[in-house]
């Protein structure tokens, strides 16, 4: 696994051989700014160019940023889309069902990608995620 991007709110990894993304985001998040979040969002589609994702591992078990719908619809149209272009074909989401922000981000990816033609998934845990992307 190849660390690609870091930085104090999400860390992005790749697995040339699986083809696996892995997004870990961080505590940090809950300072994180429209501004920043942009940001994230649009170096993302640049490593979807450079790293495609046939799998992708979202760990979203410390995302404390609230995604409005603004940007849910964004990251359709832009992100989700730029990851089904090159490749992806299984989603798998870790998160942590006591934080009321996890349903903003679970309810953003149902509706966001209802549409897309992948396998999306949420797990509890991370070792639960991983076994069900490389079955």
């Amino acid at each position: 696994m190849k660390e690609i991007y870091k930085d104090k709110f999400v860390t992005y990894q790749y697995d040339k051989e699986n083809k696996l993304f892995v997004e870990t985001w961080q505590l940090e998040t809950e300072h994180l700014s429209n501004t920043e979040f942009e940001d994230i969002l649009h170096i993302l589609e640049k490593l979807y160019d450079k790293y495609p994702p046939k799998l992708m591992l979202c760990n979203y078990q410390c995302f404390l940023y609230t995604i409005s719908p603004q940007y849910q619809e964004w990251i359709k149209k832009h992100v989700a889309s730029k990851a089904i272009k090159n490749g992806l074909i299984r989603k798998a989401n870790v998160v942590a069902a006591e934080y009321v922000t996890q349903l903003g981000v679970e309810q953003m990816m149902e509706e966001a990608l209802s549409e897309m033609v992948f396998d999306n998934r949420y797990f509890a845990t991370y070792k639960e995620a991983v076994e069900w992307l490389l079955s």
